[in-house]
């Protein structure tokens, strides 16, 4: 059903957050649940190294102003932080110790990494609470019964309203907006860490890669508008 949608469909939003693969005869499919986040010992370190120097903002990032290139740059850094989560809970499972190992490295001993990985957490939440008229009748490609009440108890969840997870948003909304800034480049720098996942030489981490690049862009483009 996915194939033929794919086949079929002709319309692609060429200027949005996320710049989408067309399909064509080498377009691979893959079961997400039968394909989960997790360690699969692929070295994704070059790419990360590239992303945190080329894609995440360097120059005047923290200066008065600047605050919507330091919120671009923590969403980034909370991506990666979900990422090694996954690593590491997937190691708990038969390498505890190489676990706890990596939980050190990665995330403890990592400035700021928890803590992105909460902000990057609740401006997915405020996208999901601002998509929820949406969400809540999708049809999900014809899969909508079996899918619909976990989707109607993700978006009536009370974390979503919660005041200090809306203010994530509205910090984010204030500093997109305030003068001198400069949003569209949040926008355009989203396609290049969408593109870039493509450079990625293990298959399940390129398919996890970019579900969660297009998850970060979708909510972004939903709490900043289209052109950001």
């Amino acid at each position: 059903e996915l194939e033929a949608r794919d086949q079929s469909e002709a319309e692609f939003e060429l200027d949005s957050w996320a710049r989408w693969d067309q399909p064509s005869d080498f377009t691979e499919y893959y079961d997400l649940v039968e394909n989960p986040e997790g360690n699969t010992g692929y070295d994704g370190s070059t790419i990360w190294n590239f992303i945190h120097t080329k894609i995440s903002f360097q120059k005047g990032v923290g200066a008065p102003g600047n605050e919507w290139k330091s919120d671009f740059n923590r969403a980034v850094s909370g991506l990666h932080s979900s990422v090694s989560c996954h690593i590491i809970r997937d190691l708990e499972k038969t390498e505890p110790d190489k676990a706890l190992e990596e939980y050190r490295r990665r995330l403890r001993d990592e400035p700021d990494a928890v803590a992105n990985l909460h902000f990057t957490f609740m401006l997915t939440l405020c996208g999901i609470g601002a998509a929820r008229d949406r969400l809540d009748s999708c049809t999900y490609l014809g899969e909508g019964p079996e899918l619909l009440p976990s989707m109607l108890k993700l978006t009536a969840s009370s974390i979503i309203a919660d005041e200090a997870v809306q203010q994530a948003a509205a910090n984010l909304r204030a500093h997109s907006n305030a003068a001198g800034a400069q949003a569209w480049k949040l926008r355009m720098r989203t396609r290049d860490l969408l593109k870039v996942m493509n450079c990625v030489q293990c298959n399940q981490c390129r398919l996890h890669g970019k579900v969660s690049v297009l998850g970060l862009a979708s909510a972004l483009h939903v709490l900043l508008g289209l052109q950001g």
